[in-house]
């Protein structure tokens, strides 16, 4: 009966969906625009190339609007992440259309730097430091 309610019933989500605060929400909505705006300036020269491109477009936008839901209610992370993926098709492929191979490279390191910051410095995820079994005096 246990493992029945394991499938059947919310408990296992209770935590999730009630406790689950994160305090870079506004920072990855900050990036997510970021990115939607920078191809946003460049979709006539990315649309030139195949019109099928457009549906990447709506689908960072609606990734974007999730993100902005997420400070209300957790679930929508997730969602924004199904949909901003892909940016990570829109990104690459507006930097290769641009014909300025200064400002191309100049573009890449400055997104690589921010989403590199982002992970590195700016997550709550940094990792712990090790301390071994016998090191922690346990």
């Amino acid at each position: 009966m246990h493992i029945a309610s394991m499938f059947f019933t919310q408990e296992r989500y209770n935590m999730y969906g009630t406790t689950y605060t994160s305090n870079l929400n506004y920072t990855m909505l900050l990036i997510q625009v970021g990115l939607l705006v920078f191809c946003y300036l460049y979709k006539e020269l990315v649309l030139k190339e195949d019109e099928k491109n457009s549906l990447l477009y709506i689908m960072a936008f609606i990734g974007t609007v999730f993100q902005c839901f997420t400070p209300i209610l957790g679930e929508f992370f997730r969602l924004s992440f199904y949909f901003s993926i892909s940016l990570c098709i829109l990104v690459p492929k507006t930097l290769y259309l641009l014909n300025n191979n200064r400002n191309r490279n100049l573009i890449y390191f400055v997104i690589n730097g921010v989403c590199l910051y982002y992970i590195f410095l700016a997550t709550s995820s940094i990792a712990h430091v090790y301390l071994p079994v016998w090191a922690s005096g346990v």
